[in-house]
């Protein structure tokens, strides 16, 4: 389980309080073929959380839940799914719904 936060920003309440709450279970080893793992998270992302995007479905100015999984299809190879569903952090608070997918090939 992990936890981390960041205090407001000097540019605004919009700007700052940045979290992320996530617990993993097990994960994929790339080099044992069938290992896999999965996670749950709820995500806070003010404007000034970081220079770029750190995960992949919530990102800067956004809020909400991500529930993601990776499994080692073949020996040094692993895909990865995650979902994610919240809202932008501005006046509006349009939802959002997102979808990831990712293949990595480690030599």
């Amino acid at each position: 389980m992990a936890f981390q936060r960041r205090n407001a920003s000097p540019l605004g309440d919009e700007a700052g309080g940045t979290y992320n709450i996530q617990l993993n279970y097990k994960g994929a080893v790339a080099e044992d073929q069938g290992s896999w793992g999965a996670w749950a998270a709820y995500r806070c992302a003010g404007l000034a959380a970081t220079p770029d995007a750190v995960w992949d479905v919530i990102y800067e100015q956004m809020h909400g839940w991500t529930v993601g999984a990776e499994w080692a299809i073949i020996k040094n190879t692993v895909a990865t799914l995650e979902y994610g569903q919240g809202r932008y952090i501005d006046q509006n608070g349009d939802k959002i719904r997102q979808l990831f997918a990712n293949v990595e090939c480690f030599f």
